[in-house]
């Protein structure tokens, strides 16, 4: 098995194995409305003007136990700009012989409803030549995103590059999309 590790002063190059919170895409302009109330995030992707990828995925997570098969980690997301909440994250990474789970759960600790989303950015190392690597996402829906990598369209597979229903070569095709309809 292989991990990779990335240098302590960072980034992470392309979220490589983050996790995303709280909120795991994009945020269109860094606005977003929650209870009535619109915020405005700092972009972090300038060049197409969206808040990306939450506010974890470049800290550093304390550790709260550590066996020999298993890790759990902490970190609190405080109020900043644009998102005025407060949440206490906890993953826990398992490993069996049956692969790697990871659960990751959130509390809300502030006195208000906070809005929430989270997903894993696995990055898989795969060699150079991925082409004839095949690939199996039994997924009926794909979401296409915009030219500012905004979710804009949920279609069925048929008749995309994204229809891997069976499992067939990749090919040139670039997969970095949200499947549904599993």
């Amino acid at each position: 098995s292989l991990v990779a590790g990335w240098p302590p002063e960072g980034p992470v190059p392309a979220y490589s194995g983050t996790l995303l919170a709280p909120w795991p895409n994009r945020i269109g302009g860094g606005r977003y409305t929650f209870g009535g109330v619109t915020h405005r995030l700092t972009p972090n992707e300038e060049a197409r003007g969206n808040a990306l990828h939450g506010l974890v995925a470049g800290v550093r997570w304390s550790p709260a136990e550590i066996g020999p098969s298993h890790v759990r980690l902490t970190h609190t997301v405080t109020p900043v700009p644009g998102y005025p909440f407060t949440l206490v994250l906890r993953v826990l990474h398992h490993l069996t012989p049956g692969g790697l789970t990871t659960t990751l759960t959130a509390e809300n600790t502030g006195e208000r409803a906070a809005p929430y989303g989270c997903a894993p950015h696995p990055w898989l190392l795969a060699g150079e030549d991925v082409e004839e690597y095949e690939l199996l996402v039994p997924a009926d829906r794909v979401l296409l995103p915009d030219e500012r990598m905004l979710p804009a369209a949920l279609v069925d597979v048929s008749g995309t590059p994204y229809d891997f229903r069976e499992q067939l070569p990749l090919g040139g095709t670039a997969v970095g999309h949200t499947f549904t309809g599993l």
